[in-house]
């Protein structure tokens, strides 16, 4: 976990200019599908841990209303980074959750969220300092 938190931190550095450089190679509209099929992906591993794991079936559910709202909050946005970057910090509390899942789920829920949210906090303080990032805390 802490691998991936670190690797959000530092892609902040580089993601810009991969996006451009992806935009450039493969064009604008195959960079906006990225997005849906990291999200299409995500879906599947949710079904595939709801088929495995059917006793558990409760948390795999309650991991569906948030994709369900992010889906709705992605069909809203018109820039790919932005969605990009939602679905890497959706990734970490999917993946949080997943390691936490013998823990009760309200304890399971907060833990998440606050370390979410503390990352999600370093990212933004980490942008700040990059000459092409803006840090905003409405990110």
């Amino acid at each position: 976990m802490g691998g991936y938190i670190a690797f959000l931190l530092v892609s902040a550095t580089f993601a810009r200019q991969l996006l451009d450089k992806m935009r450039h190679l493969v064009g604008e509209s195959a960079v906006e599908k990225i997005p849906w099929i990291l999200f299409g992906t995500f879906l599947l591993f949710l079904l595939w841990l709801l088929i495995k794991h059917r006793k558990r079936m409760t948390w795999v559910l309650i991991s569906l209303l948030p994709a369900a709202a992010v889906f709705l909050f992605l069909k809203g946005m018109q820039n790919p980074d932005e969605r990009i970057h939602i679905f890497q910090y959706g990734l970490l509390g999917a993946m949080m959750m997943y390691d936490r899942r013998q823990e009760t789920l309200k304890k399971s829920l907060g833990i998440t969220l606050a370390l979410v949210f503390l990352t999600a906090c370093a990212d933004e303080l980490f942008q700040a300092f990059l000459p092409y990032r803006v840090g905003d805390p409405r990110d």
